[in-house]
């Protein structure tokens, strides 16, 4: 995988995961230290967890159902057909579960992007295989972001024998977990209903987000906003459908609260090819923009691409 520039290794890193972040996946999770056997373990035991102060690697084990398919489609808004009545886990489900893994484990990171790839077709009822390869970097100062050390995520995705996702996460370490406090007057129910019914397709706790230590977080979680798009491109195609093969995403220090429902910015071209069509796509609140980016998409996939092997 190619490196991302200006992503240097850094050896002080240090990044505390208490005990109740580890608790808060209801399928498996590993935590895997190269170093393990050496005098400079990356992954040391603490009263309250572990601190992480080296490379180290995430494992899920996360078998996804036709029903947690279909209540992650409802919490993003996705019409697509073929993850609600057909077989077919959701593209943005597997980057939903990478991007919230690490919101989750590590809530001082703050993402600043995300590249995956879809390989091939998930299907309900079948394992699918998680694997996030950290590295500790230096992240250069940018824009008001200033120098800070961070973490860069190796993502690959399989189910059965075949690889079926791969990508690159990146972000910085914040002094403090970032968090937004709001007057509970303010809080879209609707909304934050949709937040929880997609933690729960997740098969994560959501208190693990909107309880930091500062006090509560009434933010939307990036990996919740990272999802939307997808369902307004399949809206775009009046239903039709479609099949997710890339996605490029920049995140922002903004933080969008629950106060209401985040604005999708879908710009497709003129013209609509049987091919794959790149998509522009952003995610808003008024003039506060959390993420842009590009996404990749197959507008209408040929019906051999969709139908199930038997193994």
């Amino acid at each position: 995988m190619d490196s991302i520039p200006g992503s240097v290794v850094d050896p002080t890193y240090r990044a505390p995961i208490p005990a109740r972040r580890l608790a808060a996946f209801h399928d498996r999770l590993v935590l895997r230290d190269p170093r393990g056997r050496t005098r400079r373990q990356s992954i040391v035991p603490t009263g309250d967890g572990v601190e992480v102060r080296g490379p180290f690697e995430i494992r899920r084990h996360v078998v996804v159902t036709r029903a947690r398919g279909v209540h992650f489609a409802d919490a993003t808004g996705d019409p697509n057909p073929i993850h609600r009545d057909g077989e077919v886990v959701p593209g943005a489900y597997l980057a939903a579960q990478a991007v919230s893994t690490l919101e989750v484990l590590l809530p001082r990171l703050r993402l600043e992007s995300l590249r995956v790839s879809f390989l091939g077709v998930s299907w309900y009822g079948r394992a699918a295989r998680l694997s996030l390869r950290c590295t500790p970097i230096a992240c250069p100062a940018a824009g008001d972001a200033p120098a800070a050390p961070g973490l860069r995520a190796e993502l690959r995705a399989y189910q059965d024998e075949r690889e079926v996702a791969n990508g690159v996460l990146e972000g910085r370490l914040e002094p403090d977990e970032p968090h937004l406090d709001l007057p509970l007057h303010r809080v879209d129910t609707h909304w934050l209903g949709r937040v929880l019914e997609f933690y729960d397709a997740l098969g994560i706790d959501p208190q693990a987000h909107l309880q930091k230590a500062r006090g509560p977080d009434l933010s939307y979680p990036l990996g919740f906003l990272a999802s939307l798009p997808s369902g307004s491109m399949v809206q775009r195609f009046q239903g039709e459908g479609g099949v997710l093969n890339r996605l490029t995403l920049e995140f922002h220090r903004t933080r969008l609260g629950l106060v209401g429902p985040p604005e999708v910015s879908v710009e497709l071209p003129q013209r609509l090819r049987q091919s794959f069509t790149k998509i522009l796509t952003a995610v808003k609140e008024g003039v506060e923009t959390a993420l842009r980016g590009t996404a990749l998409v197959l507008p209408r996939a040929p019906k051999d691409l969709l139908t199930r092997p038997d193994v």
